[in-house]
């Protein structure tokens, strides 16, 4: 019996080595709650300057597309109306241009790529 009760009789106390209590004080830790409360305000105030950053940016960016839109609508318009049949004929004249009368086409025979009309 002795053997045993020498187990559980420890020569020091764990309550008193390991006590947060002597380690921390009030003043301590309070000072530790207001670093840590105004770290968090300041990055609260950051996310916020962030989030309404990229709102503006965001209707900014959209409303650069829709303008985008518009004169792209634009130039699809003018592309059309400067390739018509019309401003094509005009184009060939002032490049002297000539109609053509009849089409006449060689007929080769056999297998010859290049015939002599002569």
């Amino acid at each position: 019996m002795q053997g045993a009760s020498a187990i559980f009789n420890l020569p020091f106390s764990f309550s008193r080595q390991f006590s947060i209590k002597n380690k921390f004080s009030l003043k301590g830790l309070m000072f530790l709650e207001i670093g840590l409360f105004s770290l968090l305000v300041v990055f609260y105030i950051f996310q916020v300057n962030e989030y309404t950053q990229a709102s503006f940016n965001i209707t900014s960016y959209e409303s650069r597309i829709a303008e985008i839109a518009r004169g792209n609508k634009n130039l699809e318009v003018d592309f059309s109306q400067a390739h018509t049949l019309t401003n094509l004929e005009e184009l060939l004249k002032m490049m002297n241009y000539q109609e053509v009368d009849k089409i006449s086409y060689v007929r080769v025979s056999g297998n010859q790529v290049v015939a002599n009309s002569r």
